[in-house]
């Protein structure tokens, strides 16, 4: 198997592509930030581990206080 077809199979087998559409009309100012990032794939990662944390922690403190709502 050559590189080529190596590469083909491991990105069929390991990699998600997604696509974003951002109007340039009636979306400018994401665009421009977007643009101004230095690693747009590492930028939006971020963000959605950042997401990702957040949720968490809010799901766990809501928990949380409906225990001490139940224990009251």
């Amino acid at each position: 198997m050559g590189q080529t077809e190596y590469l083909a199979r491991y990105e069929k087998e390991n990699i998600r592509q997604i696509r974003l559409k951002i109007n340039r009309k009636t979306e400018p100012e994401l665009l421009e930030w977007i643009e101004q990032q230095a690693n747009i794939q590492g930028y939006i990662k971020r963000l959605i581990r950042d997401d990702m944390e957040f949720m968490q922690n809010f799901e766990k403190e809501c928990r949380e206080a409906a225990q001490e709502e139940k224990d009251r």
